[in-house]
């Protein structure tokens, strides 16, 4: 049923006849007009919607989904939803996902605004971690493995105390500690270090001597015996009558100075001294006094109790001063004269400032002496027991090998430990410095690594200090990445794969700048739009408006103003009943030029050219002076360029030129490129006669051709 208009309906009119066409319809019909303006009705499904369709009455359809979209559709409802959940509590799974803005074949971590950007990996303190297709892979400069033999120019544990000596325990481990003397020194300490380099016992009551490398019990202190040379700066015998002294040889060779106190006197010799010896008696009672001076030799008295070996060197069988204490120690006092010390049982003689002193040794704590006629007994009380810091200058043990370290066995005594390394790990113990080394070029490869300091089911990173750590994932904007069983899994809250078409609130991507228009790389990847302005241009772009213009109105209604312009293939100017052919030259030129002929050489006169298309105009000023009594043209000496050159001679009338100072009619030639030079002549085709008179072209002329 139609309607004619507002308010009847096929003559029928009011509500009833509204009512009446109402009830042609089914129930829960969408009334709508139909091209012929029939009001009709559509029934809809659950879930159908009316969609608008051009030209025809609206289409009774349903929403339909797409591969990452579903449609559920109900009785008065529609249900929209992505295949998989993908708002920030849900985990999402895809197949792939792929951000233009990541760069290739790198790994990707969230920066500090939850955005995903790529790593780059920085390699330091040893580490040498790379990524490569889809492999991470961790290793270090040199293997430190337990096969490695790694090289590091210092180490540092914290685990041991500064300042102490270092040495392995039982698990070879480096301890630090105090030395003990008795539980982990064993062996002789050398004399270098302070020691004796002696393990034997000393008996008591002998004089201390160095005897292969060591410090020995000699001769005895009481009763001293010498074999060998005695040298001694002065001999004084205690009685006022000298004992014979015996040399035993038979020749004697050298230079010697000998001096002997015998009795109160001194007996010097000097020089040569031949013989099988000298002989000393009492000079008070024999006035005896042999010299020999000067190599004279003088007789002597030959006894064989004093040898002389020519080289200063004297030996006693034997000497005795009364002026000595017996049994007792010997020693020269300041004026190098002999004196005597008793000693009592268990005294040393110790060196002081000035003269020795006679003392005996005290105990410390623990220690105990003994001090007995002739022997000294030094011993431990109940073992050496140290609360303190005990401070060792040296100390050697033969017992153990030099350039070694030392440990202590099951009995706690000192012995040498070799360290050796394996499974990249190299030990060498030289100078006093033990070195470890990890090698560099090992490829370690281990079963399995426990850290106790990770957390279970976490993934591993390194931190500042580059130990490894336990990583947390804290997901945020939309990333929804877990990680399990040995599993990491990357999801977002909405489908992010290269052909779907997530939407987002807003995009900033911190790479670009801001208040920039933004287009696409090489790459697909996204950068700020530089505007760069020249030529007259003068785009801009501000709050959300690209605006585009020129410094000038160039319209075609506009009258823009141009410094200059060039037209490469010229300028098309109206005209009327033919083809407008293109205005494509225009210069405008100074021709310098001399001119010559019948007057002197002039100076240089600029003649201006304008060329426009094929029209050129060229300007002379006047050119004359005083005859030289030659009859010629009046020249120019280098013609034009080419390009202002036509292809044929053409010749110009012109007026105001003298020949002798009379005026009268001449011409001007116009000569092709390379015809000849140009020239003015007087009358219609001869030169100028020669004169001596005002000669050439006195006006200012100008002369139109086409090239």
């Amino acid at each position: 049923m139609a309607y004619t208009n507002v308010g009847q309906y096929d003559g029928l009119t009011g509500l009833d006849s509204l009512s009446s066409l109402l009830n042609l319809q089914s129930p829960y019909s969408i009334l709508e007009l139909d091209a012929n303006n029939n009001l009709i009705g559509q029934v809809l499904t659950n879930g159908q919607l009316l969609v608008g369709s051009t030209g025809g009455s609206a289409v009774a359809t349903v929403l339909t989904g797409s591969g990452n979209l579903v449609v559920t559709n109900g009785a008065g409802s529609i249900s929209l939803d992505t295949v998989q959940p993908i708002q920030a509590t849900s985990s999402p799974s895809f197949a792939g996902l792929t951000l233009s803005g990541l760069t290739n074949t790198a790994l990707v971590a969230t920066n500090g605004v939850d955005a995903l950007q790529s790593v780059l990996i920085t390699n330091g303190n040893g580490t040498n971690v790379s990524f490569g297709g889809s492999t991470l892979a961790f290793s270090m400069t040199q293997n430190l493995s337990t096969v490695g033999t790694p090289s590091f120019a210092g180490l540092a544990l914290t685990g041991l105390t500064a300042s102490m000596p270092l040495h392995t325990n039982a698990l070879m481990q480096l301890v630090s500690g105090l030395i003990s003397l008795t539980s982990d020194v064993a062996g002789v300490l050398p004399v270098a270090n302070g020691g004796t380099n002696s393990s034997t016992a000393l008996a008591g009551g002998d004089i201390m001597i160095s005897s292969g490398g060591k410090i020995i019990e000699g001769t005895s202190a009481t009763s001293p015996t010498f074999t060998g040379t005695l040298t001694a700066g002065q001999v004084i015998a205690s009685s006022a009558y000298a004992q014979p002294l015996t040399a035993n040889n038979t020749t004697v060779g050298g230079n010697i100075a000998v001096a002997l106190e015998v009795g109160g006197y001194t007996v010097t010799t000097f020089g040569y001294i031949a013989g099988t010896g000298i002989g000393i008696y009492d000079f008070v009672n024999t006035g005896w006094w042999l010299t020999q001076i000067g190599g004279v030799k003088n007789s002597m008295q030959t006894f064989n109790n004093i040898l002389d070996d020519g080289a200063g060197n004297a030996t006693f069988l034997g000497l005795t001063d009364s002026g000595l204490t017996a049994n007792a120690l010997v020693y020269a006092n300041g004026s190098k004269k002999l004196l005597s010390l008793p000693l009592t049982a268990g005294q040393i003689l110790i060196g002081t400032a000035g003269a020795p002193s006679a003392t005996t040794l005290t105990a410390g704590l623990n220690m105990s002496i003994t001090s007995t006629s002739g022997s000294i007994v030094i011993a431990s009380s109940v073992g050496p027991v140290f609360t303190g810091t005990v401070t060792v200058g040296n100390l050697i043990d033969s017992g153990v090998g030099p350039n070694a370290i030392l440990c202590t066995n099951g009995s706690s005594q000192l012995s040498t430990m070799t360290v050796t390394g394996s499974n990249g790990i190299t030990s060498s113990f030289a100078g006093g410095t033990q070195t470890i080394s990890l090698l560099t070029t090992a490829s370690p490869t281990l079963t399995g690594l426990t850290l106790s300091g990770l957390t279970n089911s976490a993934l591993v990173a390194t931190d500042g200090s580059n130990d490894l750590q336990s990583v947390t994932i804290a997901n945020a904007g939309g990333c929804n990445t877990t990680y399990s069983a040995g599993t990491l899994t990357f999801s977002m809250t909405q489908n992010l794969a290269g052909g779907a078409s997530p939407s987002f609130v807003g995009l900033s991507l911190s790479g670009l700048s801001g208040t920039a228009l933004v287009a696409t790389t090489g790459a697909s990847a996204l950068q700020s739009v530089t505007l760069a302005n020249s030529n007259g241009c003068n785009t801009t772009f501000s709050a959300g408006t690209l605006t585009s213009s020129m410094s000038q109105n160039l319209a075609s209604t506009a009258s823009p103003t141009f410094a200059e312009l060039t037209l490469t293939t010229g300028v098309l100017l109206p005209t009327t009943g033919g083809t407008a052919t293109a205005l494509a030259y225009y210069e405008e030129y100074n021709h310098v030029t001399t001119w010559s002929g019948p007057i002197a050489t002039t100076a240089a006169i600029t003649c201006p050219i304008t060329r426009v298309g094929r029209m050129v105009t060229i300007k002379i000023p006047s050119v004359n002076g005083t005859g030289n009594g030659t009859s010629s043209n009046l020249s120019m000496t280098t013609s034009p360029p080419a390009r202002f050159c036509p292809t044929v001679q053409i010749y110009c009338e012109y007026g105001l030129t003298a020949n002798n100072g009379v005026f009268s009619n001449g011409y001007f030639l116009i000569q092709p490129s390379g015809a000849g030079a140009w020239f003015f002549g007087q009358g219609l085709t001869g030169p100028f006669a020669a004169n001596t008179g005002s000669t050439g072209l006195f006006a200012v002329t100008t002369y139109t051709y086409s090239v």
